[in-house]
């Protein structure tokens, strides 16, 4: 596992600028609006409110509640001209939801041929960095402690 700054993975692979589950991608403002009707909480299922509010709601709670496992990303083997149009094997939530909190790093499993994986990555994929380190970073810069609740990149909000 490595840490992977989050910007670095947005640039070519953004559940909001592409579209992962359904034929749209995500929307930030929907996030932000599903966060402030406390609408995040995990567990409703796809059939009760909507594929789409689903994975809305999936990326909400995750942004309240960071994820510490890594995300799976299999970059192919370009030499055997294998690439796949999306490496996100799992971990797409999790990634969404660093997108939006903006968070410095996520830690990540690479697959595939690691030379190529450091070339859209622009980190060493075969050596682990993060000795010590936590895997999820506790700075969650797009939304700070305010009264008891937290204001997000919209506006205020409060969570019960």
């Amino acid at each position: 596992m490595i840490l992977i700054p989050v910007d670095n993975i947005a640039r070519r692979f953004n559940p909001f600028k592409s579209p992962v589950w359904t034929e749209t991608p995500l929307s930030e403002d929907d996030v932000c609006a599903c966060l402030e009707r406390g609408h995040w909480k995990y567990g409703s299922k796809p059939e009760h409110c909507g594929i789409y509010s689903y994975h809305v709601a999936r990326v909400a709670y995750l942004v309240r509640h960071p994820a510490h496992d890594p995300i799976q990303i299999d970059v192919g083997v370009p030499v055997l001209n294998y690439v796949p149009r999306w490496p996100i094997i799992d971990g797409n939530h999790r990634l969404a939801a660093a997108i939006y909190r903006e968070a410095p790093s996520i830690a990540a499993s690479i697959a595939g041929q690691l030379d190529y994986a450091e070339h859209l990555f622009g980190v060493d994929c075969q050596e682990p960095e993060f000795a010590g380190k936590p895997l999820v970073s506790a700075q969650k810069p797009c939304y700070n402690r305010i009264a008891g609740g937290f204001a997000a990149k919209s506006g205020p909000f409060h969570l019960v």
